[in-house]
């Protein structure tokens, strides 16, 4: 996982290709604490290619303490094949999704 400013916006990239029960609760003790101090979040996914029910939970559990700070996340990058299961589970409801981390960094 790299983090990373832009203007202010804290940009969280998944160096994995997986994102499941395998690396789960490592990725999510990694972005808690790279969430931590900033109110406006992107996260990158543009490396990873499968996400599993452990992977939702831990993007789940992020956007959740980050709206309990009143702060914002979308999430860039995500290929098609994530971006059907997003939409099936109806995350796409609930977290913005961009094409682009530019797209992203303009709408948080």
């Amino acid at each position: 996982m790299k983090v990373s400013e832009n203007n202010g916006i804290r940009i969280i990239t998944l160096e994995t290709d997986h994102l499941d029960a395998l690396n789960s609760e490592e990725i999510k003790k990694m972005m808690i604490n790279g969430v931590q101090g900033s109110e406006k979040i992107v996260l990158n996914m543009d490396k990873v290619t499968f996400v599993d029910s452990s992977g939702l939970g831990v993007i789940l559990t992020v956007f959740r303490q980050i709206k309990e700070n009143n702060g914002s996340l979308v999430i860039a990058c995500v290929n098609n094949t994530v971006k059907v299961l997003f939409k099936l589970v109806r995350l796409s409801h609930m977290i913005q999704i961009y094409d682009s981390e530019s797209e992203a960094l303009a709408a948080v």
